[in-house]
């Protein structure tokens, strides 16, 4: 922290956590998401809290979809998605 080397850039605008929407946020049973922008090969795994996978879902291309949350119980879970812009972690509350 403090260095020269926080200010270089490589040319790659990193992808934000902000970017990214979840709605409806506490949902039932599925989730719209926008990326922020136009990703590869998306990958959404979706996480209890105790951190074990419950699903796992591919995409080709896109910058928004609809994810499908199969019957779950009422509570907290992790939403992460992986493309090639990067990772990042969403919080899903399931009602």
């Amino acid at each position: 922290a403090g260095s020269v080397c926080d200010t270089l850039s490589v040319g790659v605008e990193e992808w934000q956590a902000s970017q990214v929407s979840i709605f409806p946020n506490p949902t039932q049973n599925s989730v719209n998401v926008s990326l922020g922008r136009t990703c590869e090969e998306i990958q959404c795994n979706f996480y209890n809290m105790q951190g074990q996978m419950l699903f796992q879902e591919k995409r080709n291309f896109g910058n928004a979809f609809t994810l499908d949350i199969p019957n779950l119980s009422k509570g907290l879970y992790l939403l992460e998605i992986l493309c090639n812009e990067g990772r990042v972690v969403k919080k899903v509350v399931v009602n």
